[in-house]
């Protein structure tokens, strides 16, 4: 991605000088685009929501692929590709001239992100919960503003959306020209996935012997938008020779699944065997009404996330997604009120052990009340809580969202939203993810063949 073709030079240190001035630019309308102004820190970090990573210095500079790598990090967007391509790239951030970048980046951002350098380190500050407020609705901006300004950088920075096979190594990779089985297994991830959600389940199916593809899209766009680009990946399949497929689907990945399965203007794909739904909102999210802002005490802000933001998409602020995630919104009425279809067969996992007790929710409402300004606002707000916690949710989805008409394979585990799937040392007390035992079982009849010539 850093040196792109379409770049034009005359020689080789001005094709390089020229990438990296692109990639900074970009990073830096990346962070100012999504920011508002954060909290100055100490390099003491005290602050939960203040994420601080340490990059080495070489000689006064620092490697940048590692630079725009962190960068994309915080921003959910994948990273592999540029950190890849720019590994072997380094720029100055300390004397004169490092001073200088660092002073414009850090005032380009508003003060979202800072830096700070030492004679071996750059240490890198972003407040995350500030960085989120505003992430959809200028995502969205964004994305037309970046398609007109570097068409060709666009594109190649959106081609990491759409269906990908896996290396041995679990990378990304693109679909080949013919498969030697006739079935796969697709993984469809949720709402503000960074990324990491499958890392224990991909090697699981594929020790079972399944062929693993793993759908990624742009999921701050409406879900109707979503099913549009996960079905016309799906009706490639058959000329690689596909027959059957079985999709596991978590969090959001479940209501794009089903629009695409049950809208009968997809057509085209292979034959739908098996759908399996972890922690799926079949009838929304409650907590989709509401926009946090503000200080969350430290084992709160734990208790929620895991190894991540758990709420993220609730601090995320406007997005066509949220509003979709409304109960009784115009996509779910829709969605929920289509038949399932025929031949398919639905599995729903539903989470049952909220991350937090009922204490603690109490504080958190009282640390939220003045930001809902209190009356009706403050009482679905508790109503709310109260729905995903005390064993009655999984911290995001509550249990009678998760459940599905129709379906008579529901199965409880007690797990919150992501340790379904991921193991949080926090909080899980197993070796492995209780939902990832379930979905080997449903799949064992599904196991691809050698195709016969």
């Amino acid at each position: 991605m850093c040196q792109h073709a379409s770049i034009q030079t005359t020689g080789k240190d001005m094709q390089q000088f020229n990438a990296i001035t692109i990639w900074l630019t970009i990073s830096v309308m990346f962070i100012t685009t999504f920011s508002v102004v954060a909290q100055t820190t100490s390099s003491k970090n005290d602050n939960p929501l203040v994420s601080e990573v340490r990059l080495p210095l070489d000689s006064g500079d620092v490697n940048l692929g590692e630079l725009l790598g962190q960068l994309f990090d915080w921003l959910d967007i994948q990273s592999q590709m540029v950190r890849r391509r720019c590994a072997d790239m380094k720029i100055p951030v300390t004397g004169p001239i490092g001073e200088l970048k660092l002073e414009t980046l850090g005032e380009l951002t508003d003060g979202v992100v800072s830096f700070e350098t030492t004679d071996a380190l750059l240490v890198m500050r972003v407040d995350r919960l500030a960085m989120r407020q505003k992430n959809k609705q200028i995502r969205h901006e964004f994305r037309e503003k970046m398609e007109n300004w570097f068409p060709d950088l666009a594109s190649q920075a959106y081609a990491q959306n759409g269906l990908w096979s896996l290396r041995p190594e679990g990378v990304l990779a693109p679909l080949p020209n013919e498969f030697q089985m006739d079935r796969v297994v697709i993984l469809v991830h949720g709402l503000d996935e960074p990324g990491d959600i499958w890392d224990e389940l991909i090697p699981a199916l594929q020790q079972a012997g399944h062929t693993v593809l793993v759908f990624v899209y742009p999921n701050d766009q409406p879900i109707t938008d979503s099913a549009d680009l996960f079905a016309g990946h799906l009706a490639k399949l058959p000329t690689t020779g596909i027959k059957s497929m079985s999709l596991v689907a978590h969090s959001m990945g479940g209501l794009v699944s089903r629009e695409v399965l049950t809208n009968t203007k997809y057509t085209g794909y292979p034959q739908a065997n098996r759908l399996i739904t972890v922690g799926t909102p079949h009838h929304g999210s409650p907590l989709a009404h509401f926009q946090f802002v503000g200080e969350i005490r430290d084992q709160i802000v734990r208790a929620f996330s895991g190894d991540g933001l758990l709420f993220g998409a609730v601090f995320d602020g406007a997005g066509e997604a949220k509003i979709d995630l409304l109960p009784n919104s115009e996509f779910l009425t829709t969605l929920n009120a289509r038949p399932n279809p025929q031949g398919l067969t639905i599995t729903c996992i539903i989470g049952n052990a909220s991350p937090v007790d009922m204490n603690e929710v109490r504080d958190f409402e009282t640390k939220c009340a003045d930001l809902l300004n209190g009356g009706q606002n403050d009482q679905k707000f508790s109503k709310a809580i109260e729905q995903l916690t005390n064993g009655i949710g999984d911290g995001c989805v509550s249990m009678a969202s998760a459940h599905l008409e129709g379906v008579s394979d529901e199965v409880v585990v007690q797990a919150n939203h992501r340790s379904m799937l991921r193991t949080i040392p926090v909080i899980s007390t197993t070796k492995q993810p209780p939902s990832i035992p379930i979905i080997l079982d449903r799949l064992k009849d599904q196991l691809p063949q050698v195709k016969q010539d």
